[in-house]
């Protein structure tokens, strides 16, 4: 298996709320792990507010704040960073062209929520990230700039 690349799959990064509210029989994992861990507490309380990062890049991504929220796709070769900055600007779904496909990119403000389909409708792969995370591992990525 070694130099296998693994296939990206749709994911979703939203608000615990919506999440039941879209898959009320959701199940949770107990929290009796064996480890003596205070599962209520919130490791990165504040790492979202912060300036700073844990991780220092070793330059710093041009364009956006190194900790502005994107939704980042790759299509046949390409990517895009779509900022949330601009999202929240723009009315969802923006229509937008990548690679020579048509798409639709969906936010809702109040969760948090960003994702990508193509024309026929199919949920695209998307990671969102912290702008720095997205640029070091596709730092030739486009930046949607809004219409």
């Amino acid at each position: 298996m070694t130099g296998t690349r693994l296939k990206p799959l749709a994911s979703r990064l939203t608000t615990w709320k919506r999440w039941k509210t879209l898959f009320p029989h959701t199940l949770v994992l107990s929290p009796k792990t064996g480890y003596a861990r205070d599962y209520e507490r919130d490791p990165y309380e504040g790492y979202s507010s912060s300036p700073f990062s844990f991780f220092r890049s070793k330059k710093s991504p041009p364009y956006l704040p190194e900790k502005e929220l994107v939704l980042g796709i790759e299509l046949n070769g390409r990517q895009r960073a779509y900022p949330f900055s601009i999202l929240k600007k723009s009315d969802s779904p923006v229509e937008d062209t990548l690679a020579g496909e048509r798409l639709m990119v969906y936010f809702d403000e109040g969760s948090e929520e960003a994702y990508a389909t193509i024309s026929s409708g199919k949920r695209l792969p998307g990671l969102v990230s912290y702008w720095f995370v997205w640029y070091s591992f596709h730092p030739g990525t486009d930046v949607f700039k809004g219409h």
